[in-house]
């Protein structure tokens, strides 16, 4: 268990200007986040033929990005500022529970989306009667469920048990993203030579959305590539001070590129 005595007094935490040039840049960040999802969620909400299952997906991995920009940088970035917050009990548990709930979110929705572009692109001929409105709804609260549950035993447990959290979230997330991988790689190969053929029977509209599908799991991939590099070089080869913290701003920038592929997304949807 670890000693709460600890948890009062955090090593290299961000300050002086590094810490105002990081609430600066992440607030910008955030704010274009929020207000873009927030209209990406609006447009899907307000405009009837933008309601397919598709697109209901993409909105639903816009609401967490959304949260992420909301409620997840105003967490990290906080106990920066007021450091006594790691004495409260309570506060350590929500504060874990609300950053770890908002980045397993884009891992979730990213991997549902891999499946439903997976059917799209493999099955184009049964994709209608199979992925319906509802079977998607049913996914999407799968996601949030999941990710609620994971969050939950994380805060729960991490303070108690580290090892316990560790052996039960990194197979899990080892499994999902590897699947992931896999399944955005046949949808790439799949899409890659449904170009080089004729364009029919509605091929080059699933074509389309998989190719977008793809675009959107690079984006999330690349924008925590920082992350995972710096705090591999800060385990294994040297410390990295305050690049650690710095390098939460990623994650952000990449769910403001999304934002560009789900503006092309709707607007070839609306021109269908």
């Amino acid at each position: 268990m670890i000693n709460s005595s600890v948890l009062c007094q955090i090593p290299e935490r961000i300050a002086g200007e590094w810490l105002v040039a990081l609430t600066i840049i992440g607030a910008i960040v955030s704010v274009v986040s929020v207000v873009g999802n927030g209209i990406i969620i609006a447009a899907f909400v307000a405009i009837r033929h933008l309601r397919k299952p598709c697109n209901l997906l993409l909105t639903n991995l816009a609401l967490s990005d959304l949260l992420y920009g909301l409620v997840g940088f105003p967490m990290y970035i906080v106990t920066d500022y007021f450091n006594n917050l790691f004495c409260d009990w309570m506060f350590r548990h929500v504060r874990l529970f609300i950053i770890y709930f908002c980045i397993n979110m884009q891992l979730n929705n990213i991997s549902i989306i891999a499946i439903e572009r997976f059917v799209g692109i493999q099955f184009p001929f049964i994709y209608e009667s199979h992925v319906t409105t509802k079977k998607t709804f049913l996914a999407t609260a799968i996601t949030w469920v999941f990710g609620i549950s994971r969050a939950v035993f994380v805060a729960s447990s991490y303070e108690e048990d580290i090892h316990l959290v560790l052996m039960v979230e990194l197979p899990v997330l080892i499994c999902l993203v590897v699947l992931t991988f896999l399944v955005y790689l046949r949808v790439y190969i799949v899409s890659r030579r449904h170009l080089k053929r004729d364009r029919q029977f509605g091929i080059s509209k699933q074509e389309s959305k998989s190719l977008v599908a793809v675009h959107i799991a690079v984006c999330n991939v690349i924008s925590w590539m920082p992350v995972v590099v710096v705090r591999f070089i800060d385990a294994v080869i040297v410390e990295t001070h305050y690049w650690k913290q710095a390098t939460f701003l990623s994650p952000f920038v990449g769910t403001c590129l999304n934002l560009f592929i789900y503006t092309y997304r709707m607007r070839n949807t609306k021109k269908r």
